[in-house]
């Protein structure tokens, strides 16, 4: 009886440092998906979005339309989605998107916001 008791007490205080948090109080990362929009079509054959060295996302899905303009969905990762603004742009570089931008300031871009993607730095040149 005495062993059962002990073992019991012993199960209680070692149990009671593993109290889980509130669901409300754990942080997720969430990724936020972006459209960037390109005219042609991309050869992107490497699904990293990439800035610096630094991995941003992913490529998701790729869509050409009929009017020879090409969607292509990504992923940012949460701690990179301040990076994403108005004047956002992805180049593809080396077979992946490369993050570029554009003018001197930008907006934040809401999750699902439309940005400018250039088939190369010749187009983003030109545009």
């Amino acid at each position: 009886m005495k062993k059962a008791l002990l073992i019991t007490i012993f199960a209680f205080v070692t149990l009671g440092g593993c109290a889980s948090k509130d669901v409300n109080e754990v942080a997720i990362p969430q990724d936020k998906i972006y459209n960037v929009i390109f005219e042609g079509t991309p050869e992107i054959a490497d699904k990293r979005l990439m800035s610096s060295g630094v991995h941003l996302g992913d490529v998701l899905t790729q869509t050409q339309s009929s009017s020879d303009l090409t969607l292509v969905k990504v992923s940012v990762k949460e701690e990179h989605t301040p990076l994403i603004r108005s004047n956002t742009v992805f180049v593809v570089s080396d077979g992946y998107l490369k993050y570029d931008t554009v003018g001197e300031v930008g907006e934040p871009v809401p999750e699902g916001g439309r940005l400018l993607g250039f088939t190369g730095k010749t187009r983003l040149l030109w545009f």
